[in-house]
């Protein structure tokens, strides 16, 4: 069936007008962020190995470095399923100097990087913000659809940064350079690769050196 533009165009339309008016017949208490960051249902989670596939739709997702043992996830959520969590408030917690490879991805909600150490960092974002600053070893690679990044990240210090970075708004500060445009491919220092990809509607990054 073919749907020509003016069609697809009231279709959307619509959609926005039912939610519109569903999410107005809540009660403001229950739209304010409490309602929806602390879900009723609290868990906790060890994850064994050095790969972590961690995925919030509609809440926050805060990453910090402890001194677990083996990584932990826990929270106050609606719903739990496999890797997935839904409507609240996710917490990681990742062993300090930690090597491994993180996989997270946030819908419609907010990723606060509190310093995490981490081999390798993969994080899928839309409809929210990405801030924060995370420990980085090998690769950093953020994907924005509608959303801002503002996040530091600290590299080792005898490395050589390949940035990648995409945006309609973006500055990105290293070694005491900045650079503005809607897309940065440049490589900074000498010694291993460090690769830090980046693409958002607005993108503030800061490189620093450990």
């Amino acid at each position: 069936m073919n749907v020509d533009k003016r069609e697809a165009l009231g279709f959307v339309v619509m959609g926005l007008l039912i939610l519109s008016l569903v999410v107005s017949l809540i009660p403001v208490k229950a739209r304010s962020s409490d309602f929806f960051i602390k879900g009723p249902q609290y868990f906790t989670k060890s994850v064994e190995g050095n790969e972590i596939s961690l995925k919030v739709n509609f809440g926050e997702l805060r990453v910090v470095s402890s001194g677990v043992s083996s990584p932990q996830i826990q929270g106050h959520v609606l719903d739990v399923e496999r890797d997935s969590y839904t409507a609240g408030e996710v917490r990681l917690e990742v062993p300090s100097g930690w090597n491994g490879r993180a996989e997270l991805s946030i819908n419609m909600g907010k990723l606060f990087l509190d310093g995490p150490s981490v081999g390798e960092l993969e994080v899928k974002a839309s409809f929210g913000d990405v801030e924060g600053l995370a420990r980085v070893k090998k690769s950093l690679t953020i994907e924005g659809s509608n959303c801002n990044v503002d996040v530091t990240v600290e590299v080792p210090k005898d490395t050589k940064v390949v940035l990648d970075v995409n945006g309609a708004d973006t500055v990105v500060s290293i070694d005491g350079r900045y650079y503005k445009d809607g897309k940065i491919n440049v490589s900074v220092g000498e010694g291993p690769e460090v690769t830090i990809r980046v693409s958002g509607d607005r993108v503030r990054l800061t490189v620093i050196r450990g």
